[in-house]
């Protein structure tokens, strides 16, 4: 058994940032599932969002960050966000991050719904990367902060209605780590889908060892689809093609050539990612074809090799030069704006339990993320629930925890579900809680999750099977289409559904289900 004064579960930027802004006499744990670089941060190609320029302004990039949400934006989150994130792109600096430099600014690029070039970057395409190794360099510098690889956590430990730390598995071994505050940073859920830009270990556990430790969810029906990510037929994780490519002007076209966004909406390719990934997953069922084309060739090889050297390393491996040739994307599972309800300092309704990062749901993103607002998200909120836990575990500190007695039977194996099953519920979910959802399809998952269970829904140990549940559960709730969840039995927005749904592990293993007025 060990003891610290913090347990951070996850690694990513929220997970490592949240860890660098703990206090430095405090002991701090972070524990990763796999190795501290397996994370979607690392992926991260378009950039960073944040009003820094003299062309841009605060009140802006909130604007913008609220029309992407499709009216279900907790406005004050998106205030503190927008506020908040450019003195955190100074600290990077600090930190020792290089943006890409543009004469004596940074150099800014354009994504989607964004109404001016606000997007910084590292490296061309490889921004999440790049500030990831700078706080891991950091962390595995820090006296205080002690990362342990490849530990699952597998169950959050209860004493007194207080979360007091996790058990986990390294290798064979199960073991209790105790802590004054925990802290849930695993990252979203989209490795529950067939087609996904997430590593696959990317599974939803945060979301599920929260839930059945009594956490409310808020928004789990909200999942971001990326429009354009590389379409091979076998991979366990496909490429992304960041946005960034279309913010350079790419365009997309269906399998008859035909030019598609101009008529869909006024910003053509730049719409907001729900729509244009509807737009794509239209146009693929039109034509029959299992992708659409993006031309990004007007460009130069040598602009595109410096602008986009890993998007184009990885399409010329597979034999296509995007300065000569259009790249086959198709949508895939990106990003989870559902997650662990939380308030905007990351405190969960369990006292001692906290969340941040894409795990973690405060309405920031609403129904559809606005284009690298993630990785400012991690920053800014990872740096106040940092500043929240402290301050919970400072006034109410426990002495000799490891005397502590903690009852209870680990299920550890029953987390995942056998390869066959696994690979059959990613279909499943592809197929009926992806882009386009009806009362039928997402029916059909619950009563296979249901029927697949030995304990009533709230009580099932089977990670894939309880957050794939708990996604078609409130998928099925919403009779609207709003964002990234589209209804084709319910295809309009109602007003009446400005509010977000909050489910909660019950008695009997039943879910309750809350409704929440937006603010």
């Amino acid at each position: 058994m060990q003891v610290c004064d913090f347990l951070i579960i996850g690694s990513g930027i929220a997970g490592l940032y949240t860890a660098l802004n703990l206090p430095e006499d405090s002991r701090v744990l972070v524990v990763t599932k796999k190795k501290a670089v397996d994370t979607n941060t690392s992926y991260a190609q378009g950039g960073i969002a944040a009003a820094v320029s003299k062309e841009d302004s605060i009140q802006l990039h909130y604007q913008d960050t609220l029309a992407a949400g499709d009216g279900l934006c907790n406005e004050h989150a998106v205030r503190v966000l927008v506020e908040e994130g450019p003195q955190k792109i100074k600290d990077l600096i600090k930190l020792g991050v290089h943006f890409d430099i543009r004469g004596n600014e940074p150099e800014r690029g354009k994504e989607g719904a964004h109404s001016c070039n606000r997007i910084l970057r590292c490296s061309g395409d490889k921004t999440g990367k790049v500030i990831h190794d700078y706080l891991l360099k950091r962390i595995c510098s820090s006296k205080n902060i002690k990362l342990l690889e490849n530990t699952l956590a597998i169950e959050l430990i209860a004493h007194e209605g207080r979360c007091l730390g996790a058990v986990v598995k390294r290798g064979s071994c199960i073991e209790r780590i105790l802590a004054q505050a925990v802290i849930i940073a695993m990252g979203g859920i989209c490795g529950i889908y067939e087609r996904t830009t997430n590593s696959p270990e990317i599974l939803g556990d945060g979301v599920a060892l929260a839930f059945r430790a009594g956490a409310g969810l808020m928004d789990m029906e909200f999942v971001q689809f990326h429009p354009t990510a590389f379409f091979e037929k076998k991979c366990d994780r496909v490429f992304l093609i960041s946005e960034a490519v279309r913010g350079e002007g790419g365009r997309l076209y269906n399998a008859y050539g035909e030019r598609f966004m101009e008529k869909v909406h006024p910003l053509k390719e730049l719409a907001p990612r729900d729509i244009v990934a509807r737009a794509i997953f239209s146009q693929m069922k039109k034509t029959g074809k299992e992708f659409v084309w993006l031309d990004i060739t007007h460009h130069s090889r040598k602009f595109l090799e410096k602008r986009f050297p890993t998007i184009y390393s990885y399409c010329m491996k597979r034999g296509i030069d995007i300065s000569k040739d259009p790249i086959p994307v198709a949508p895939a599972a990106h990003y989870h704006m559902g997650g662990i309800k939380t308030d905007l300092n990351g405190k969960t309704n369990v006292p001692g339990l906290y969340a941040c990062g894409e795990a973690a749901c405060n309405g920031v993103h609403g129904a559809n993320r606005l284009a690298s607002n993630s990785l400012l998200e991690g920053l800014v909120f990872g740096s106040r629930t940092a500043q929240s836990a402290a301050g919970f575990a400072a006034k109410n500190y426990l002495d000799n925890m490891g005397k502590l007695s903690f009852d209870g039977t680990v299920k550890g194996d029953l987390l995942y579900t056998d390869k066959k099953t696994l690979k059959y519920v990613k279909k499943l979910m592809q197929n009926n809680t992806g882009i386009e959802r009806d009362k039928k399809g997402l029916s059909k998952v619950l009563s296979f999750i249901n029927h697949r269970s030995s304990f009533n829904v709230a009580h099932i140990h089977n990670n894939v099977l309880l957050v794939s549940y708990l996604v078609s559960y409130s998928a099925i709730l919403r009779e609207e289409s709003r964002g990234c969840h589209l209804r084709k039995d319910f295809d309009v927005k109602r007003k009446e559904w400005e509010k977000h749904i909050v489910l909660k592990k019950g008695r009997w293993g039943k879910i309750e289900v809350e409704y929440v007025k937006n603010k």
